[in-house]
């Protein structure tokens, strides 16, 4: 009987990206080669998943090979970058990339809905142009990638507030919270714990238990978020998640958060969590979320190296965090 293959994972491209420029950063060649193998691969499996963005993408890589190194200003960029550009282009982006060798107004790669122009004169530019957003400038460049550096190195905590409906602090010197909405709705479920033998093996993963529904976060002057449950059931089911170490996944378009609970019985009880901040991510591609299709091993390694290269799937992300 014919092994069935396994489907890759949801990745988001700006993670993959990131991944890809930390390689180039620190001189993994072989890396970063390998990550612009993984965008390749993404656009392949699109082929049976999502045939017009597949479409796109490939049409794109096409014509930005056939532009490379051309013009009065020679289009030069690094590979990983134009890799995100086809992922954000097929997610249906119109934005410009500039040329590295460019310090004028011209020397732009147009994306726009149907097909690229390679601007590299400044009586090219149109009326439009001045308007169309700039994919991966320098400056945001450097941002994205300080701002994963920093969320590397941060602590974060889950800790125990035992304040009727507020039953949990996500807690921790961490700024990202001073830009979300002051109170917003989230949804929780409870994870299995993963398992160890006595030498510190993983002998199980850990897996989904159950949800527990709505809640709601709420932003406080201290830099923290406060976990908000109405329901008297739910609190007492938390707290006995809390007794038999089991994980809490909080899911909110603004943020996600995951790690284990720790013990609602007691006060200022903490445990170190892991945070998602795709949400805010957002503005460096345009307001999309591209995602791209990796392999669950490439996936757990990615995890493994670099903590906030979260994948869509919470399984792998559970994996990747307890391994």
């Amino acid at each position: 009987m014919a092994t069935q293959k396994i489907k890759p994972v949801r990745l988001p491209a700006i993670y993959l990206w990131a991944a890809g420029q930390k390689a180039l950063l620190e001189g993994r060649a072989e890396d970063s080669m390998n990550i612009q193998k993984l965008f390749t691969e993404s656009t392949r499996y699109c082929q049976s998943e999502d045939y017009r963005r597949a479409e796109r993408e490939k049409t794109i890589r096409g014509e930005i090979r056939s532009q490379k190194n051309k013009g009065l200003i020679p289009f030069e960029r690094n590979e990983i970058d134009l890799a995100l550009a086809a992922v954000v282009f097929g997610h249906g982006g119109e934005f410009k990339v500039y040329s590295e060798r460019s310090y004028v107004p011209s020397g732009f790669l147009r994306f726009r809905k149907t097909d690229l122009v390679y601007i590299d004169k400044v009586s090219q530019i149109i009326r439009e142009d001045s308007r169309s957003p700039e994919l991966l400038n320098d400056s945001d460049k450097k941002l994205v990638i300080n701002f994963l550096d920093g969320l590397s190195t941060q602590k974060v905590f889950y800790k125990t507030v035992n304040d009727g409906s507020n039953v949990l602090k996500v807690s921790g010197e961490f700024e990202l919270f001073s830009l979300l909405p002051k109170s917003f709705e989230c949804l929780i479920s409870l994870w299995n714990e993963p398992v160890k033998d006595s030498d510190g093996n993983l002998l199980n993963s850990g897996t989904f238990n159950r949800r527990l529904g709505k809640g709601s976060l709420s932003t406080n002057d201290s830099q923290e978020l406060l976990l908000i449950v109405e329901s008297a059931q739910t609190q007492l089911e938390l707290t006995a998640a809390s007794l038999v170490g089991q994980w809490l996944l909080i899911e909110s378009p603004a943020i996600k958060v995951f790690g284990q609970l720790p013990d609602l019985t007691e006060d200022n009880e903490v445990k170190r969590i892991a945070i998602d901040p795709l949400p805010l991510l957002k503005k460096f591609t345009l307001g999309l979320s591209p995602i791209v299709y990796v392999d669950k091993k490439e996936a757990r390694q990615l995890a493994g190296l670099h903590t906030w290269c979260v994948s869509d799937d919470t399984q792998t992300w559970l994996e990747a965090l307890t391994k």
